[in-house]
C-alpha cells in the first residue's frame, strides 16, 4: 500500500508542479496522506485531500520555471513530455536551446489557440455583447449575426496565425476572412451551402480586424457607430498612448439631430465635441473614429449617411505620425506600416508574457523587442521567439512588500 501511495505523490506531484518533487515535498505530501489514512480515511478520499493540497501550494499557482512559463505562453496548457525532459536535461538554459523549442512549439496546432487568445484579450473580442443594439434601427442584428461577428474574429486570427503569414499586416489589412450565411449578407459576398466557408471581401471596403462587423459593432451605440469610442480603442490599443477620463458631467449618449434637420453621424459628433472643454482631447485621437464612418452601428458599408455623403477623411498627429486618413482601409494599412504600433505590439506581447505591466526598468528589454519585430516584418511569431530568447524572459523581478 505504501508503494502505491508514493507512487501516487511522484505522479501527480510532478504534474502539479510541473517538474519532479523535491525529498521535502515528497515527504511532506506523503506525511500528509498518511495521516488522513491512519485517521481512518479510505485511499481515493486520502488522495482527494492530498489533491485539494496540491493545488493550494504557490508551487502550483505561480509558474516559477522556465519551462512551464514557455508553455502556458505559447499553448496555455502545462508543459508536455518534451519541454520536461529538456527542462530535466537543463536544455532551456541557453538562448538557442529555448529557440529551438519556441519553433517546435509554434508548429503545434495548440499554439494557434493561444494566439486566439492573446488577440481576444489585447482586441477585446468580447466586448460586442456589451453594446446592445436598436432592434427597429437593426433589425438584421439577430442574436445569430451576432454570434458569428463574435466567432468570425477568432477566425479571423486563427488563419492569419495558422495557415496564414503571422504578420502584423496581414491582421490589419487582410480581405480575406470566413462568412456563414447571416455573415454573408453583411459583406455582401455570396453565402455558403452550409456552415462557414473562406471569401476574400471587397478589399476597398475592408481591410483587417479593424474593418470587420465585430469591432465595428462593439464600438458603437444602439442606433449608430461611435467614432469616440472607435478613436480611443484604436489609439489605446494599437497606438499604446493613454486617455483621461472626460468630466463627470460630460453628455457621453448618442447625439441626436434637432427637428426638422438632417445630419449625418459625423456632423452630430463635431457638434457635441465642438466645446472647448471636448475638443482639447477629441480634436487629437477622434480622427481615427472619423476614419470607420463609412461602416454603421452594425458595421455594415455606406457611402451616404441619411441621404448625405460619407465623410471619413482626417488628420492625425501625435508624436512623430502625421497622417492624412481616407477612409477606415487607408488608416489600416497606415498602422500596418506604423513603427509606433509595431512597438505598441511588442509592449502588448511582453505584457502578456511577463503576466504584469511594464515599468521603466522594462523599456530596454522592449524597446529590443520592437526592433527585432521590426526587421522580421512585423513576423509575430519571429516576435515570440525573440522574446523567449530573450535572457529576460527566465527572471521575475524582485517585488517589494
Amino acid at each position: 500500500m505504501y508503494k502505491r501511495q508514493s507512487k501516487f505523490i511522484d505522479a501527480f506531484g510532478e504534474k502539479a508542479f510541473r517538474r519532479p518533487l523535491s525529498v521535502d515535498e515528497k515527504s511532506s505530501y506523503l506525511g500528509l496522506f498518511n495521516t488522513a489514512r491512519a485517521g481512518g480515511t479510505l485511499f481515493n478520499a486520502a488522495a482527494q485531500l492530498t489533491v485539494q493540497a496540491f493545488l493550494q501550494a504557490p508551487q502550483f499557482l505561480y509558474r516559477f520555471e522556465v519551462a512551464t512559463r514557455m508553455s502556458y505562453l505559447l499553448w496555455g496548457s502545462a508543459p508536455d513530455a518534451t519541454l520536461m525532459e529538456k527542462a530535466r536535461q537543463k536544455q532551456l538554459e541557453t538562448s538557442a536551446d529555448r529557440e529551438s523549442e519556441v519553433r517546435r512549439m509554434l508548429g503545434d496546432p495548440r499554439a494557434t489557440g493561444m494566439f486566439v487568445e492573446f488577440h481576444r484579450q489585447w482586441l477585446d473580442f468580447d466586448q460586442l455583447d456589451n453594446e446592445p443594439k436598436d432592434p427597429k434601427t437593426y433589425p438584421a442584428f439577430t442574436p445569430e449575426l451576432k454570434t458569428a461577428m463574435r466567432a468570425e474574429s477568432d477566425r479571423f486570427v486563427a488563419n492569419v496565425m495558422g495557415k496564414g503569414d503571422g504578420t502584423l499586416r496581414s491582421l490589419l489589412t487582410s480581405p480575406t476572412t470566413e462568412v456563414d450565411a447571416t455573415l454573408a449578407e453583411l459583406y455582401g459576398v455570396s453565402p455558403p451551402a452550409s456552415g462557414w466557408k473562406e471569401v476574400s471581401l471587397d478589399p476597398m471596403e475592408r481591410a483587417g480586424i479593424l474593418t470587420r462587423a465585430n469591432f465595428l459593432a462593439s464600438h458603437g451605440h444602439m442606433v449608430s457607430g461611435s467614432p469616440p469610442l472607435r478613436a480611443v480603442y484604436t489609439f489605446k490599443r494599437l497606438l499604446c498612448h493613454t486617455i483621461g477620463s472626460p468630466p463627470g458631467n460630460v453628455d457621453l449618449t448618442q447625439p441626436v439631430a434637432k427637428v426638422g434637420t438632417i445630419s449625418t453621424n459625423r456632423q452630430l459628433f463635431e457638434q457635441r465635441l465642438a466645446p472647448a472643454a471636448c475638443s482639447a482631447c477629441h480634436t487629437v485621437f477622434d480622427p481615427l473614429g472619423y476614419a470607420f464612418e463609412n461602416y454603421d452601428g452594425i458595421g455594415r458599408y455606406r457611402t451616404t449617411d441619411n441621404g448625405l455623403p460619407v465623410d471619413a477623411t482626417g488628420q492625425l498627429e501625435v508624436g512623430d505620425i502625421n497622417w492624412q486618413i481616407s477612409n477606415g482601409v487607408d488608416l489600416s494599412t497606415k498602422l500596418a506600416e506604423s513603427p509606433e504600433v509595431q512597438a505598441c505590439v511588442a509592449s502588448q506581447w511582453f505584457e502578456y508574457a511577463q503576466g504584469r505591466e511594464k515599468s521603466d526598468a522594462d523599456e530596454c528589454s522592449i524597446q529590443t523587442l520592437a526592433n527585432s519585430f521590426v526587421a522580421k516584418r512585423g513576423d509575430m511569431r519571429e516576435l515570440l521567439v525573440a522574446l523567449v530568447k530573450d535572457p529576460d524572459f527566465t527572471f521575475r523581478p524582485i517585488i517589494n512588500p
